[in-house]
């Protein structure tokens, strides 16, 4: 029963933690956890206001004929952008970005997100291509994004330079920033 002459009057001063719901299973590392998904959520975060740019502009300049079509519906998940947006909305629950999930929700959390970054990656080229070009005439039908950053090995790159095969590489570079930067951009 609840009876406060029982408390004991020195409050307590240590750390509650690190507290665990089973063997081995503490939920502490706030900064230390699951690193890599906490970078997966920062560059699909980043990728995804950057999509959102390109999509507003595709829809706002492009001639009627080359817009972008969604889906006959305007229902409110019809955005090529959803299943990205649904995911970083998931990972940024209080467990995903904080580092505190169990391993096999980080998987699902690190899933969705790869699932969201392909399916807007391929509308987020054809926008670029479209806006860039305003034309569909097979230039630059093979622009991709490489999410690859500091690997040796890269596909474009590779097919671009191999042996007997000279072609031109274009790189295109979007600031998503309402500011002017001053970068270096490896390649």
């Amino acid at each position: 029963k609840y009876n406060p002459a029982e408390w004991n009057a020195s409050p307590k001063t240590k750390d509650w933690f690190p507290y665990a719901d089973c063997d081995h299973c503490y939920w502490t590392g706030y900064f230390t956890s699951r690193q890599g998904l906490k970078r997966m959520e920062r560059v699909g975060s980043s990728f995804l206001h950057a999509a959102r740019q390109i999509e507003s502009m595709a829809r706002l300049t492009l001639p009627k004929d080359q817009r972008i079509r969604i889906t006959d519906t305007d229902a409110w998940n019809a955005s090529p952008l959803y299943e990205l947006d649904d995911a970083m909305g998931v990972v940024q629950h209080h467990d995903g970005v904080s580092g505190t999930s169990k391993q096999h929700v980080a998987y699902d959390y690190a899933k969705r997100i790869a699932g969201g970054m392909n399916k807007a990656n391929s509308f987020v080229t054809d926008a670029l291509r479209k806006l860039l070009l305003n034309s569909n005439e097979g230039v630059l039908d093979n622009l991709t994004y490489c999410m690859l950053n500091n690997e040796t090995i890269c596909t474009v790159s590779q097919e671009a330079s191999r042996e007997g095969r000279k072609e031109d590489i274009y790189v295109i570079v979007y600031n998503a920033l309402a500011k002017e930067r001053h970068e270096v951009v490896s390649l």
